[in-house]
This record gives C-alpha cells, sequence and structure tokens, in this order.
C-alpha cells in the first residue's frame, strides 16, 4: 500500500474534498430548511392537515385543523394552531429543534416565557408578531411592547375534540364590529373579551386603559372583577369540606360566635326592634347559597328602616365597593352582628353578603388570611399571577381607569382611577365578595379548571363531584321569591354562583354556570358546549339587570359557534 504523504504540502486534495462535502451539507440542510418553511406556510394558507402526509399505519392524534381562512388569518386574527406551526417552522431554520411541534399550550406556556428581555433562549424576533394575538387590529410600535404582552392559555385534558374550526370566522367578525362599536360610540374606553370552546380560543382587546390614554387594552390588563370573586370564594370553601374541616349542615357559630342568637325582623318594613328569635342557626350551606337570612335591599335609597344602618355601617351591597376605605373585617362582622335579620335563615335568597360572612369564615378556620389561603390552594396551582385583593405598585399601570354613568349629567363620571385607586393598597378587610382583581389570562385558567372538573395539568384543586355540586342549582322555587331581577325564570343559584336552569335565550343553557360583576364583568362556562366566554370592561353595570353589551357579547359567542 503506498505511504500517504499528510505533510501540509501533500494533503490539500484531502482538504478540498473536506470542503466540498461540507459545503453541499451546508446547502442541503439550508434548501430543506428553506423547503421547510416554504411548505409549512403553504399548509397554513390553504388548511391542509399535516396528518394528510403522515404514515397511514402509524396511529398518531391528528392535529387540529389550522383553519379554513388560511394564511390571512393567522396573520390578522392570531389564530393559536396556525401560528403555532409557522413559528416552529422559522425556529427550526433559525435555531434547530425538534422534529414534532410542541402542544399549542406547550408552545405557548414554555416558549413565549422564553421571549423576555432577560432570556438566552434563541428565538428568531419575527415569530413574535406571528404567535401573538392581533385582535384589536393595533400594531405595536416596538418589540418591547410587544414582549410585555403575555398570552396565557391552559389546557383541556378532556379527550373530546371536534374536527374543523370551532367558531365561523365570519360571526367571529361581526363580534369585533359590534363590541367595536361600543369603543367607537365612546360607551367604554375599552374591553378584553374571549370565548373558548374545546382547543379554541379567540380574544378581542380593543379600545385603550381610559378616555385620556392611549395604552392599549391587553390580555394582562387587570380589572376589578367585583362578584367575579364569588365563584373563586365557592372553591376556596369547597376545599375546606373535602378536607372535613368545614361541613355543610353544621352551624358556622363555633367559628363565628358573633352571628349566634340571631333577632329576626317580623317585616321589613317594620321597627327595627319588631323581631322574633331565630328558629335555627345559620350553616355553612346557608353562607353557600346565600340563604343566610341578611342581604341586599333592592330597592331606592331609605325605602326601609333598615337601609339607613347598612350604609352608616358600611355592610355592603348597596352600591359599588371601595375596599380601601372598607372597615376591618372584626369592625364590619360587629357592626353586622347589632342589626336584624331580615328573613329566617334558609328561608329565602338574599344577595351578597353571605359571601363576605363566608370568606370571614374561611379566613378563620384555615387561620391564615383569605388572601393568603386562596394564593396558597388556588391562585398560585393555577399560575393567576395577577390576581389579589389588590394591584401591586409595579402592576399599577396596568389597571384601567374605571367609570360609571352620571344620571344627572348623562355622561361617563370617572369612579376610580389607577393613581388614586381604592384598590391600589391592601385593604382593610379582604371582601371575599367583590374584592378581587384579575386579568383575563387569570380568570379563564380559573374557569378552564372548573371546566375541567376541578383539575389543571396534574393538580386537583376540588373534586369532579365539588365542582357538580357547586354548579348544581341548590334553591327551591320559593327560595328564589323576590331575586327576579337577577334570575329572570332561566336561572338560580348554586354555590356562590348562577346556574342556567332553562333556555329562553340563544346563550342561556342549563347547567351553565357563572356570574357577573357589577364593575363591568361577566364570565360564563357551558359545560353541555364545552364552552368559556369572558367579557371584562371598566363601566359599572347601572342595575342588576345585565347592561347591552354583555348581551350583545353572549348572543354573538353561541351565535359564532360551529
Amino acid at each position: 500500500m503506498p505511504a500517504i504523504d499528510c505533510s501540509p504540502g501533500g494533503c490539500w486534495p484531502l482538504y478540498i474534498s473536506a470542503g466540498r462535502h461540507l459545503f453541499k451539507h451546508a446547502v442541503r440542510r439550508l434548501a430543506f430548511g428553506v423547503w421547510r418553511l416554504a411548505f409549512g406556510v403553504w399548509r397554513l394558507a390553504f388548511g391542509v392537515r399535516r396528518s394528510a402526509f403522515a404514515n397511514p399505519h402509524r396511529p398518531r392524534p391528528r392535529p387540529r385543523k389550522c383553519g379554513q381562512a388560511g394564511l390571512h388569518r393567522f396573520l390578522s386574527r392570531g389564530s393559536l394552531e396556525g401560528s403555532r406551526f409557522l413559528a416552529w417552522q422559522l425556529y427550526q431554520v433559525a435555531a434547530g429543534g425538534s422534529r414534532e411541534p410542541p402542544s399549542v399550550w406547550q408552545f405557548y406556556r414554555l416558549h413565549l416565557d422564553a421571549l423576555r428581555p432577560d432570556s438566552d433562549h434563541i428565538f428568531p424576533p419575527i415569530v413574535l408578531p406571528l404567535t401573538l394575538h392581533s385582535s384589536s387590529r393595533q400594531t405595536y410600535a416596538t418589540l418591547t411592547d410587544t414582549l410585555n404582552t403575555k398570552i396565557t392559555m391552559h389546557p383541556t385534558t378532556s379527550s373530546t375534540s371536534k374536527n374543523g374550526p370551532a367558531f365561523s370566522k365570519p360571526r367571529l367578525d361581526r363580534m369585533h364590529q359590534v363590541l367595536s362599536g361600543y369603543i367607537e360610540r365612546k360607551e367604554m374606553p375599552g374591553l378584553v373579551a374571549l370565548v373558548s370552546h374545546h382547543d379554541d380560543v379567540h380574544i378581542e382587546t380593543l379600545g385603550t386603559l381610559a378616555f385620556n390614554q392611549s395604552a392599549p387594552m391587553r390580555t394582562d390588563t387587570i380589572f376589578r372583577i367585583a362578584s367575579l370573586a364569588k365563584p373563586v370564594t365557592a372553591v376556596a370553601a369547597m376545599i375546606l369540606l373535602e378536607e372535613c374541616k368545614l361541613r355543610l349542615d353544621e352551624s358556622i357559630e363555633p367559628w363565628i360566635p358573633e352571628l349566634a342568637n340571631r333577632q329576626v325582623l317580623k317585616s321589613l318594613s317594620g321597627p327595627l326592634d319588631d323581631t322574633v328569635p331565630a328558629r335555627r342557626p345559620i350553616t355553612v350551606r346557608d353562607l353557600l347559597t346565600f340563604r343566610m337570612g341578611f342581604g341586599s335591599v333592592m330597592a331606592p335609597p331609605d325605602t326601609y328602616p333598615i337601609q339607613k344602618l347598612i350604609r352608616e355601617y358600611q355592610i355592603g351591597g348597596d352600591g359599588p365597593p371601595r375596599p380601601s376605605q372598607a372597615p376591618t373585617a372584626e369592625k364590619w362582622l360587629q357592626r353586622l352582628s347589632s342589626l336584624p335579620w331580615m328573613v329566617q335563615p334558609g328561608e329565602r335568597w338574599l344577595y351578597h353578603m353571605s359571601s363576605d360572612v363566608l370568606g370571614i369564615l374561611i379566613s378563620r378556620v384555615a387561620e391564615q388570611s383569605l388572601g393568603t389561603f386562596m394564593r396558597e390552594r388556588i391562585f398560585d396551582p393555577l399560575g393567576m399571577k395577577d390576581t389579589a385583593f389588590y394591584v401591586a405598585p409595579e402592576k399599577i399601570h396596568r389597571l384601567p381607569a374605571c367609570y360609571f354613568f352620571n344620571q344627572e349629567k348623562k355622561e361617563l363620571d370617572l369612579f376610580d382611577d389607577a393613581a388614586n385607586s381604592a384598590w391600589g393598597s391592601p385593604p382593610p378587610s379582604e371582601s371575599a365578595g367583590g374584592g378581587l382583581v384579575s386579568t383575563i389570562d387569570d380568570y379563564f385558567a380559573f374557569y378552564r379548571m372548573l371546566l375541567n372538573q376541578g383539575r389543571h395539568s396534574e393538580v386537583q384543586i376540588v373534586s369532579r363531584t365539588a365542582v357538580e355540586l357547586m354548579t348544581s342549582d341548590q334553591l327551591t322555587p320559593e327560595q328564589r321569591v323576590g331575586a327576579e331581577l337577577f334570575f329572570g325564570n332561566f336561572s338560580s343559584w348554586g354555590f356562590v354562583m348562577s346556574v342556567d336552569i332553562r333556555r329562553d335565550d340563544l346563550f342561556h343553557n342549563p347547567g351553565r354556570f357563572g356570574w357577573t360583576g357589577g364593575l363591568g364583568t361577566t364570565a360564563y362556562t357551558d359545560p353541555a358546549e364545552n364552552m368559556i366566554g369572558m367579557l371584562f370592561t371598566q363601566r359599572l353595570m347601572d342595575s342588576p339587570e345585565p347592561p347591552k353589551v354583555f348581551n350583545d357579547f353572549w348572543t354573538l359567542a353561541y351565535a359564532a359557534l360551529v
């Protein structure tokens, strides 16, 4: 065998040959990457399923159709599925990656977090505008603004999935147009809306944080959710019930002795000292079902004698909340205990006050503040980072102004501003009935847990049976008498939330549960449709009856179902 000359002068043919091979390999790799990118864009544009090119003999789950509207939808609507595949193709070309793309939920939860400025992840910047929702039709001026927008989606473990789109795109466009009309008419500065059906999620972010600001509404805008705190309180109570620290039909007097030996008015319109003893103690079930015997009086001010003391004692339920001006929980409970009850415990549904008593009960049984208990047992497991009883100073810029309609001026007036917000510091007491702030992302995580029968990822917050009990009708027709303003003839009450019992409109579906917040929020879950809808605004409701924007949103959401 002849000897091989490996000196620098003798090995140059080997260097040339190796260089040719490396060059060919690089060209092939680049060409393959470009082809994959082009193929991915083509597949997205024409809505071709990935599974159409799979080995028919290899069983694998079929990914959802990317969308019949094609690439236009991905760029103008921010389709989750479409933008995920396009972004993943770009990612593979730029940095290399797995041959299989992650699930849509893994993509958003893992990779959007990696796009922060302090992250060392390699990711092409072009992916950002394609993956973020753009339903507001607003273009972010800089990459920094985009980085500040975080979209967090949470999966359902339900095995049920539909083929094809879950919503009609033309009807989602109609939703955008109708909701935009409220902004254009200056009926409110902005809003955030969300509808989900199975794994399809559609979000609208419209308008601004205030009339005099240009900062846009976003999915991480923090809203005063008011009575949407009530379903969260129900879950907190069910956690203690499942741990046998509370029992439904036992008296609350061992924990709240201030409310023992109640006196009950003979007549709401009679003197406050014209009373009879309560027939029985208040139970945990009474608090959960709002049958404690005391609640909001749905009548003009000073119609009944007790209304004056409710207002003077700051008991609540007679107007919008201002947490920073509330008394401490002990003082509030002392004042409440000095008042006679309106009806016998268990006799009739009365709004609101039962939830605040329930919050005090939870705090005393858990031996920690209500906010701490909710944080440890609900918010942290669900990733609800922005939900609390006040807005931290570093987040206050995300709190929008809040408005009410001044009947005398016939125009919107400022109710609460971020600069001097009643939610800008820890409150004297944490109102379980209406004190929370939250974002559309956070509250969506909470409702997905309920829709998923109490489970989030690998964590069981409450049991399936607990969710079924909470969301079933707990009132008799006699107990609903006087609450027609709230329930009409189509809904009733479960545990600290409304439950639809009759279909008399597009969106009143038996089994649908949720509630509304008087500061301009509404959120419901429909297990029969595997659907969630939420609308967060910054305009106070004018009455217990839902405003037009609420009814329009729900009509449009259900009309968009395919």
